[in-house]
């Protein structure tokens, strides 16, 4: 199953939860090229699709979506009015400051907006873990560009149960999750939830977090992790033709 069923068919069971929603206006926060927004817009029928993401839009490969870019300063969405449902698939341990995003999810969701979050629940014991395959991936996306991007890239893990409590102190009732089969490994301790806008709550409290960032040091990227055996994260570097130095 590729990765973007694999989200519908979350979405899909998430929704589950909620009683008949009503969906017209989607957006996708951190979304990147949109395939995934794409394909749960068809699965739904969902009209008015939106990708927000910090990096430029791409060519537009789909044409039922728009595009927007979101200031990583700023964190601020260029839209007006609200919509039905917001996603968040594996994104919001990256934004530099949630509480600004907190702030634009609050002020486009009114009574009965859906969020939908997957995410990490993250512990001291997986962090070593979770930088390495963000690492990993970067590597793998990024090629040679991957020594400018890591020296701005930022990730802060959320425990579950810190995610949900904040989220529900806002005003956000929690409807339910979906985790991953017993029989499937999940070594990234990945989930999903879903909530749903009841109106203003009182004020954010940042979760349980556990902040990481990159830090590199006369371009070595040997310092991003303290692990003991580099033998196979040298071959990686040389595989994607970077210099460890």
């Amino acid at each position: 199953m590729s990765r973007e069923l694999e989200r519908v068919k979350t979405i899909v069971e998430l929704l589950q939860f909620k009683k008949n929603p009503k969906i017209f206006n989607y957006i996708d926060i951190g979304g990147g090229d949109g395939s995934i927004a794409y394909e749960i817009s068809v699965s739904l029928g969902i009209k008015n699709t939106i990708v927000a993401d910090i990096l430029p839009p791409p060519e537009q490969e789909y044409k039922n979506l728009t595009y927007i870019q979101i200031s990583e300063e700023k964190n601020e969405l260029p839209i007006t009015g609200t919509v039905d449902m917001i996603t968040m698939f594996v994104s919001f341990h990256h934004f530099k400051e949630p509480d600004k995003v907190i702030k634009e999810i609050m002020r486009i969701s009114r009574p009965g907006t859906l969020l939908i979050i997957r995410e990490h629940d993250a512990s001291q014991e997986i962090q070593p873990y979770l930088d390495f395959v963000h690492l990993i991936e970067t590597i793998k996306d990024y090629g040679k560009n991957s020594l400018k991007f890591l020296y701005t890239y930022q990730a802060g893990y959320f425990s579950r149960i810190g995610l949900k409590s904040s989220f529900e102190n806002i005003g956000w009732k929690y409807l339910g999750s979906v985790d991953y089969p017993e029989n499937i490994s999940n070594p990234q301790k990945l989930y999903s939830s879903i909530f749903e806008f009841k109106g203003d709550g009182n004020s954010w409290l940042t979760p349980t977090v556990i902040k990481t960032k990159y830090a590199l040091e006369d371009g070595t990227l040997l310092n991003i992790l303290d692990i003991e055996d580099n033998e196979n994260y040298l071959k990686l570097l040389k595989k994607n033709n970077i210099s460890a130095k």
